[in-house]
């Protein structure tokens, strides 16, 4: 049958009809009766698709073969997505407090290339680009978690995602460990006011084929609307309110689970893969975390393990949770002792009956044969709240990574924990080369992250050697476009122009260095990946790259020193970067005469600043 999407002009990213030329659904196009269930009207039979024969097109009612078992590889077809745009929740307790009310969402086909969904999601939905995935799976009812365990997980998770910028990705529905992670994201927006910046990203990825309300999802209307009631749920799953973007995974099938696992977990690895640009040739780590589950997680961990994904596995949450943990704690070296085995096979029979027995003892065995990447997490109930589960996300990151020093070095960044990195990374078991610390050198001064910068400086890192002039504009024409440093249309910055802006702060008190030589300090960067640390060499200031194109007498004696700790302090002070600017201050050559200046510009910004909050906290800082 001739694939009615190919037909469908392609639109350009943003344009009507982008989203339909782009991504299919999937019908089943050969009805195939059911012989093993019975369908509450008999004349009306099921299909081994689940839905029943009235439910079919007319010309999908022939078959062929109808001996032949259904499936989506043979008996579906592709057609242009019909349910995707923004969806309201109504009726659902505390929902939309200190959240944005409306949720993006798009049906998609299991076979969707993952570098599509990408596109769609950080380009159409306009997320950017996390720092970090937190991959959550485990079970999709409702079971109780004790009150430990429920507090550690939420605060836990909630910590991990806020101080790294990371996505949150689930099975999407109002039940079991969703929820709770949907809750917890919910709490958070509440304390933090609603704030767009400070709201955490939670992509739910479900199937389509079980859940319920599907004609609302794919009427004409939008925003579509998606009513919650609050009684129990026996039926269909529902879509849980808290979480902010929808993937639904369509395989042509109706009321059967599981079937998003595989296209979740190329999404994932997708993402990963992405890096972050101009910052590091290391991927963006994942991590899964594993809550209870059933059949269906334990596929999850199998395929995540087959990524290289590290997994936490939450211990005492149950089910296959438990199964995992029992497996991990009990194998030998790479393998399951005999007798541990046989325990396995009866708790998979207890918790699962005969659901593919052989098959989920095989996941479990391959998955143990990579240590790295399976941690377990106890939590003491004894004594309360011991251990938060975020350091514990960290360590499961950090052990993945045991042989890549410097890729550790980049995840405790990310997280800005210098203390793991000074007792696990910066240790004697690891001899660091100053000049292999560019870009962690580069990343500390761009994130603020001051306590990072002040340990490179004691250690050995020359600001002298690293801090050229070419790096210090490109980390100027890294700043986000403000009113101040960058106006709109602006996507260049010179050290000229910086200098003109911070003597107007003083009031022309102070002569910045960059004003001295015009045709020094007026050269332009790109902000390309060839201007990554990566690809600058570590030159002092005394020999240039010739990249750069320096005057021959740029470094002569009777011209300006160009002062390291000096500028990046200034470069401190116009972000208003306070704890930054105070360790820099520290090491400065004038540090009353750098205060005074410091004082004035701040004053200055504060004049110029339209929001309240910001202008308080720079008058503040000037004092």
């Amino acid at each position: 049958m001739m694939d009615t999407k190919l037909s469908t002009p392609a639109n350009k990213m943003g344009e009507p009809g982008w989203i339909e030329s782009t991504f299919s659904m999937r019908v089943c196009n050969r009805f195939t009766e059911n012989k093993k269930k019975t369908s509450p009207d008999p004349a009306d039979p099921l299909c081994q698709c689940g839905k029943k024969k009235s439910c079919h097109e007319p010309q999908y009612l022939q078959n062929d073969d109808p001996s032949k078992p259904w499936s989506a590889e043979t008996h579906t077809s592709e057609s242009p997505t019909n349910a995707y745009g923004e969806f309201e929740f109504v009726g659902a307790a505390g929902w939309g407090q200190g959240q944005q009310k409306l949720r993006k969402y798009v049906r998609v086909d299991y076979k969707t290339e993952p570098r599509t969904l990408v596109d769609l999601i950080q380009k159409q939905w306009k997320l950017g680009q996390p720092k970090l995935l937190i991959s959550v799976t485990g079970g999709a009812n409702n079971f109780p978690l004790n009150s430990n365990l429920k507090d550690v997980f939420r605060k836990g998770l909630i910590e991990a995602a806020r101080s790294t910028d990371a996505w949150i990705i689930t099975g999407g529905s109002n039940s079991g460990v969703m929820k709770y992670v949907g809750e917890a994201v919910r709490d958070y927006a509440i304390a933090e006011g609603g704030s767009a910046s400070t709201s955490i990203v939670a992509i739910g990825i479900a199937t389509w084929g079980i859940l319920d309300q599907q004609e609302a999802l794919t009427r004409g209307s939008r925003p579509a609307i998606y009513r919650m009631n609050q009684q129990e749920q026996t039926g269909p799953v529902r879509l849980d309110p808290n979480h902010t973007h929808f993937i639904l995974v369509d395989d042509g099938t109706t009321g059967e689970f599981g079937k998003e696992i595989q296209l979740r977990s190329d999404l994932e690895k997708q993402i990963s893969e992405q890096g972050f640009p101009w910052e590091s040739d290391e991927n963006i780590s994942t991590v899964c975390v594993v809550v209870g589950g059933g059949p269906d997680t334990i596929q999850a961990v199998y395929e995540a393990v087959k990524n290289k994904t590290p997994c936490l596995i939450i211990d005492g949450s149950g089910r296959a949770a438990n199964i995992l943990a029992y497996a991990f704690t009990k194998h030998g070296t790479y393998s399951l002792t005999e007798s541990a085995r046989e325990e396995i096979k009866k708790r998979l029979f207890r918790e699962f009956k005969d659901s593919d027995l052989d098959k989920h003892q095989h996941w479990i065995e391959e998955c143990i044969k990579q240590p790295n990447l399976i941690n377990v997490y106890k939590i003491n109930t004894g004594s309360g709240v011991s251990t938060v589960i975020d350091r514990a996300i960290l360590h499961a990151l950090l052990k993945a990574k045991k042989d890549k020093p410097i890729d550790q070095l980049q995840l405790t960044m990310v997280w800005n924990r210098v203390d793991v990195a000074k007792s696990e990374i910066f240790t004697d078991d690891n001899d660091w080369e100053m000049a292999a610390l560019n870009g962690s050198v580069r990343y500390a001064i761009e994130h603020d992250l001051p306590n990072f910068l002040e340990w490179f400086i004691e250690n050995g890192m020359s600001m002298k050697d690293y801090l050229t002039e070419k790096r210090l504009t490109i980390l100027y024409g890294k700043i986000k476009q403000t009113s101040l440093l960058k106006k709109d249309g602006e996507y260049s910055v010179t050290l000229w122009m910086i200098g003109q802006i911070i003597q107007q702060l003083t009031m022309y008190t102070y002569e910045p260095l960059y004003l001295s030589d015009k045709k020094r300090f007026n050269k332009e960067y790109p902000l390309t990946a060839d201007n990554s640390d990566h690809n600058i060499p570590l030159y002092p200031l005394t020999a240039v790259s010739d990249s750069d194109n320096p005057d021959p007498d740029i470094h002569n004696d009777a011209q300006p020193q160009f002062d390291p700790i000096r500028e990046l302090f200034l470069y401190a002070i116009l972000l208003n970067r306070q704890e930054m600017a105070r360790m820099l201050w520290e090491r400065i050559n004038e540090p009353i005469l750098a205060a005074l200046t410091a004082s004035k510009m701040l004053k200055a910004m504060a004049c110029k600043k339209y929001d309240q909050d910001p202008q308080k906290i720079m008058m503040e800082h000037a004092k």
